[in-house]
């Protein structure tokens, strides 16, 4: 439980940036810029933590900023960990996926967690960070901006008070009262539909997987998403359809009955949480407004269908910190959070098409749309062509920013990741021995470089660095060398999975360079060492 005592003793009233709103995406980039050194002050109205699993699927990709943050062991070992989606029509089984067909990857496709979980995490890290404050029951009244920061006027149980911030960034959620207070437009459809939550506690013979329903035999017309979670809890989702009563479906025994019926009258179960919600796909046109910047679901809204909600604001955390971190120690201008808009956009605008896809196949809103449907569901018993186009909400992964303006150079390659595309993970051999490619990373811009640098390439090294003190060379090399220079490490790719997915067909291995964005994105890529196009490149990113 989190519990106002009493205000900081803090004289301090102007921090660099103040986050509003302690959900789990304000949390994650409030650690992430105090991990950066940066003085950052979180507030929240709430003091408990929140009820419910709400959010439960975190994509590979989530994990890997989570690992960022000090908190992936925790969250994956609690979780449960899985990979194979079954989809069912009736009571028949039409498919199954597996949505990791990849091997050697540090992290699983997915884990489930309930987001009270996530949160605690967060807050435990939050707490080991001198310069991350929290102050829990405190309310924004409102906020005025120039164009040189932010002041807020706040309110907690002694009174009201203000704090001036360079940057403020809005985390407070769906309902956002910062964008409704800026009058600040939120475009996009609400679907005409209900569902019921059901968190209970129950042993099951379900795998530890996804698995949905179309119209199964328990619920006959609508569509059910089961979930295995730690403590034996399982989240069931119950379509409802637009006219239930949501009083009435809450109703303990009514819940009761429709667990009954999906498994069984002797089942034992217990009821730890309920609710009905609806949903809709909304977004801002842009997320930076002044100095004001939009993140999560105070930014876009999507369906649960495909878990997009959390997983998109934790890739939206970590695009923005490390820029929001430079901007504030003069690295780079302002114009550089306009990257994090751009980007962060087009991620949003992805997500939304897919979970309105998703929505749309799940609750079709036409008898011809039910028929092409239920068609399609009856072929992919037999057609594998049918199963490919069976969208119970496809899954989160990370968004790709192909056509972004920090994108440099790419040579042609036969395979490889493109800029723009987020590195991928690989088992590696270093001096402290077997460890993983994105550990190295550690929040920073990297050359990776396959092969042994020369002399005067490491002189190149050298006048890189003064772009960005943080950038470190990963040499890709047959065996462990010490260099002595600390910005410099060298990889042993002991299973051939760098080469694998860093070099694709390409035969001239020796000398292919990437360049790596502090979220782990490409920026550039060269089949061999090019320090005109490295730096262009590398200044680019910083604007």
């Amino acid at each position: 439980m989190r519990e106002f005592t009493q205000r900081s003793t803090s004289q301090q009233s102007s921090y660099p940036v103040v986050v509003v709103g302690a959900g789990p995406i304000g949390l994650a980039l409030a650690v992430d810029l105090a991990q950066r050194n940066i003085n950052v002050v979180l507030i929240d109205q709430k003091t408990k933590v929140g009820r419910g699993s709400r959010a439960v699927t975190f994509s590979k990709r989530s994990l890997e900023i989570f690992d960022k943050l000090g908190v992936g062991d925790q969250i994956t070992d609690h979780g449960t960990q899985w990979s194979i989606s079954r989809t069912y029509f009736g009571d028949e089984m039409i498919d199954a996926k597996n949505l990791q067909p990849e091997q050697g990857l540090k992290r699983p496709a997915y884990v489930n967690l309930q987001q009270y979980h996530v949160e605690d995490y967060l807050v435990k890290r939050a707490q080991q960070l001198p310069n991350l404050e929290m102050r829990w029951g405190t309310k924004l009244l409102s906020h005025q901006q120039d164009e040189q920061g932010v002041q807020l006027n706040l309110e907690d149980p002694e009174g009201e008070y203000q704090l001036n911030a360079q940057y403020m960034v809005a985390a407070d959620g769906a309902h956002s009262p910062i964008r409704k207070a800026m009058n600040l437009k939120f475009d996009g459809r609400e679907f005409k539909d209900r569902f019921l939550i059901v968190d209970a506690v129950m042993e099951a013979d379900y795998a530890p997987e996804r698995h949905f329903w179309f119209s199964p035999s328990f619920h006959e017309g609508h569509s059910v998403l089961l979930h295995k979670q730690p403590d034996n809890i399982w989240r069931i989702d119950f379509q409802l359809g637009w006219d239930s009563d949501p009083e009435v479906e809450v109703e303990e025994e009514r819940v009761k009955q429709r667990l009954y019926k999906m498994l069984g009258d002797d089942a034992k179960f217990e009821l730890k949480w309920v609710s009905v919600y609806t949903f809709e796909c909304r977004q801002m046109s842009n997320f930076k407004h002044g100095r004001t910047l939009f993140i999560g679901d105070a930014a876009h809204r999507v369906s649960p269908f495909g878990a997009r909600g959390a997983n998109s604001g934790f890739q939206d955390a970590d695009n923005l910190s490390w820029k929001l971190a430079r901007v504030i120690n003069d690295q780079a201008t302002d114009a550089l959070l306009e990257s994090y808009s751009e980007e962060r956009h087009t991620g949003a605008m992805k997500n939304l098409q897919e979970s309105s896809r998703s929505t749309d196949f799940i609750t079709p809103k036409s008898k011809q749309s039910f028929r092409f449907r239920d068609a399609v569901l009856t072929l992919a018993k037999t057609h594998h062509s049918a199963k490919q186009m069976i969208n119970s909400g496809r899954l989160s992964t990370a968004t790709d920013h192909l056509d972004s303006s920090l994108n440099g150079d790419s040579d042609a390659m036969t395979g490889g990741i493109l800029p723009g595309q987020v590195a991928l993970d690989a088992s590696i051999t270093t001096a402290a021995g077997p460890a993983w490619l994105l550990e190295q990373l550690a929040g920073n811009f990297a050359l990776i470089h396959f092969g042994e640098p020369s002399e005067q390439q490491l002189k190149d090294f050298d006048l890189l660095t003064e772009i960005d003190q943080s950038l470190r060379l990963l040499v890709v090399a047959k065996q462990i060398r010490q260099t002595g220079d600390k910005r410099i490490q060298h990889l042993v790719d002991q299973d051939g999975l760098m080469a694998q997915r860093y070099l694709g067909n390409e035969s001239g291995e020796q000398g292919t360079t990437y360049l790596i964005r502090p979220d782990d994105f490409v920026a550039g890529r060269w089949l061999s060492w090019n320090k005109e196009k490295i730096q262009s490149t590398f200044a680019g990113c910083l604007k």
